[in-house]
């Protein structure tokens, strides 16, 4: 009851046309404050971010819903009906810091929660194969933290990778790692969109990851990264392989991945988000 009714305090002091909130509990928690605070009530405006945890389906509390992808939007206008539903591509800020950090190289990089979902356990035992086949000559740099940090450093000790693995924790910067990296991978099981993705594109890094959810709209359906079947160790062993012993097939990656980011940019999701408010306006 304390975040509804500072949410109302806040209601109160700013006529607000539209209100957008970005986490289901934020979403249902901003409701109730409108429900109490304000008459006739503004259009509340919510982002699903995630469509695999089960509490999205609550944000039907919300007057329309934003799909951060096409593959997320099918999932959402199932739940919400087609006409409540909006698909609003993520996209991301150019960052000005020309930032570096010293790697061993070739360096391999994977920037993400270190949960289930992201695929870390199967990259783990595809760099094993890899490092049996050529030897401690490249480094994995695993950026970022999770529930499941301490279970993959096992994992790693297990599979005696030794000091080609490098759990790195969180990083306020993930893209001065990009722009030190040689290669990205992400073999995600599920994935709504993959903002990671489209900085490692905007960095220029060859990109490695899966066709699941939304990440082939974000490598243009393969023509911008590999995209590998999710959980195909084999597959993914292959690729990183390859990718990690030949520099001119990384070379060619990377200049695909980085042809084509326009889209990408925060400019475009705050233009569509802007028609949205606008459409909502209308309708009230």
């Amino acid at each position: 009851m304390k975040i509804i009714g500072a949410l109302r305090g806040i209601l109160s002091t700013v006529d607000a046309d539209i209100v957008h909130a970005h986490t289901t509990t934020l979403t249902l928690l901003t409701r109730a404050a409108l429900s109490i605070s304000r008459s006739p009530r503004p259009p509340l405006v919510a982002t699903a971010h995630n469509q695999f945890d089960a509490r999205t389906r609550l944000l039907r509390t919300a007057s329309a819903v934003i799909a951060v992808s096409e593959s997320n939007g099918e999932t959402l206008r199932r739940w919400f009906g087609s006409r409540r539903v909006t698909v609003i591509r993520n996209g991301i800020s150019p960052t000005t810091s020309a930032s570096t950090v010293e790697l061993r190289r070739p360096a391999v990089l994977f920037v993400g929660g270190l949960n289930d979902r992201k695929g870390v356990a199967d990259l783990l035992d595809a760099w094993s194969s890899v490092i049996r086949s050529i030897g401690p000559t490249a480094t994995l740099y695993i950026v970022g933290d999770g529930p499941d940090r301490q279970k993959y450093e096992h994992l790693a000790d297990a599979l005696d990778l030794g000091q080609t693995v490098r759990f790195v924790g969180f990083s306020p910067s993930p893209q001065s790692y990009m722009r030190s990296a040689d290669l990205f991978v992400l073999p995600s099981h599920r994935e709504p969109f993959g903002l990671v993705l489209a900085e490692a594109r905007i960095a220029g890094l060859p990109i490695i990851s899966t066709n699941v959810d939304g990440i082939p709209e974000v490598l243009e359906h393969g023509r911008a990264g590999i995209m590998l079947p999710v959980a195909d160790v084999p597959a993914l062993t292959q690729a990183l392989h390859w990718l990690i012993t030949d520099p001119e097939s990384r070379a060619r990656l990377a200049h695909s991945a980085a042809d084509n980011t326009g889209w990408l940019g925060v400019e475009r999701m705050t233009s569509e988000t802007h028609e949205l408010y606008e459409r909502l306006l209308v309708r009230k």
